[in-house]
């Protein structure tokens, strides 16, 4: 879980690991606090989703990672889940911001040729078009 707060000039990272020890303990939960300096810019674009399903194996999230950057697609969440043990099945579901001027069918294309690569199979939409 990632946890971003804000707090009070003067509170360092220190402060707040000691305060949630206790508490962390007690679920057995590792904490980990990292300062961030400045607030990155918000991403323009349009919000799509990303999913690749196939035989688990390493780098699967490297590829895909790549093929986003290549059209500069910011990723926003990523979930990966193992959905089967026999043969072992793996999911991994993207949502990511799309700028503007990214052709889509470059973009679907780049992300079925790099899920291809090693062995995935790759839907992407975007979530305007997502039924819930």
């Amino acid at each position: 879980m990632l946890l971003v707060i804000e707090t009070p000039p003067g509170v360092v990272a220190n402060t707040i690991v000691q305060a949630m020890r206790e508490k962390a303990m007690f679920f057995a939960l590792r904490i980990a606090v990292d300062e961030i300096h400045h607030a990155p810019e918000p991403v323009d674009g349009e919000a799509w989703v990303v999913s690749m399903e196939g035989p688990e194996r390493p780098g699967v999230i490297a590829v895909v990672s790549e093929a986003l950057a290549r059209h500069a697609v910011n990723i926003d969440d990523l979930i990966t889940r193992k959905i089967s043990d026999r043969p072992v099945t793996y999911r991994m579901t993207v949502e990511v911001t799309v700028p503007p001027d990214v052709d889509d069918a470059e973009l679907l294309a780049g992300l079925d040729a790099a899920a291809r690569s090693i062995g995935l199979h790759c839907t992407a939409r975007r979530m305007s078009e997502t039924t819930l």
